[in-house]
């Protein structure tokens, strides 16, 4: 069961979404891979699902080399159509575009603390760090910045270009709702659908939190292990891999479109 929740799009074979992920450095990937497994460490997890320990499935593990932070999800899982490449395409051109006209510089987000959620997610939460200018015209960089959370400010514009026009209108929104609109098939369930973007876009929507995160493992929530398993002692390891990387930083500064 927990293997066909998590195969359920993928398994249909004609559906695909698209995301806009920042990759973490190596440096990162090695920190967090290492608290993570010792965390998990008592559960003496396998992949085998008759193991006598904690079964975690491989999936459910996210590899080392694709842990991410995610930005922005601009399309949601949808029905593959025949023009699926050509808006991927212009997914990606209007997503560069975002970055140009607003002239995103690089910004950093510093590590907070890794924990349970939900006795489910184990995740790495970060939060942004700005720049304020002392009494001296010194510049500092902290959580007590003067301008605007930069993820907050990069979230928003991105939605802002796709799903509103440009002034020139030059710029068409790119959204799930116009293109339904576009091809005659709208319905007042259409036109009251919020916008995939907006929805599921961290911190923009009503179903989205805002947590600046980094999924490092999901336990099955049903078929854990065979025996009782006590997760106070992953909460105890996660305070305190919390208490030795809180503040490391990694740098917001290339982006993946998938």
């Amino acid at each position: 069961r927990e293997l066909e929740r998590i195969l359920h799009h993928w398994k249909k074979g004609n559906q695909s979404h698209r995301t806009i992920v920042t990759m973490c450095d190596e440096t990162t990937r090695k920190i967090l891979a290492d608290a993570r497994r010792q965390i998990l460490e008592p559960l003496q997890h396998s992949s085998e699902v008759e193991t006598r320990g904690a079964w975690i499935p491989p999936l459910n593990i996210i590899p080392e080399e694709d842990m991410h932070v995610t930005i922005a999800l601009p399309w949601w899982w949808h029905t593959i159509r025949k023009d699926n490449d050509e808006l991927t395409q212009t997914m990606a051109r209007r997503f560069r575009q975002t970055l140009l006209l607003e002239f995103h510089h690089p910004f950093q987000i510093e590590l907070e603390r890794i924990i349970l959620l939900g006795g489910k997610v184990i995740v790495a939460l970060w939060r942004c760090v700005g720049d304020r200018t002392t009494s001296t015209g010194q510049t500092i960089h902290d959580r007590h910045g003067e301008n605007i959370d930069p993820m907050i400010r990069l979230r928003e514009e991105i939605i802002r270009c796709f799903i509103t026009e440009s002034p020139d209108q030059r710029r068409q929104p790119l959204t799930y709702k116009h293109r339904m609109s576009d091809n005659d098939t709208s319905s007042d369930e259409i036109a009251d659908m919020q916008h995939t973007i907006k929805r599921r876009t961290p911190g923009m929507g009503l179903t989205a939190d805002g947590f600046i995160h980094t999924t490092l493992c999901r336990l099955p929530l049903e078929c854990l292990s065979s025996q009782d398993i006590e997760l106070e002692e992953i909460h105890r390891l996660c305070r305190e891999v919390s208490a030795t990387l809180n503040g490391h930083r990694m740098l917001i500064h290339q982006y993946r479109f998938l």
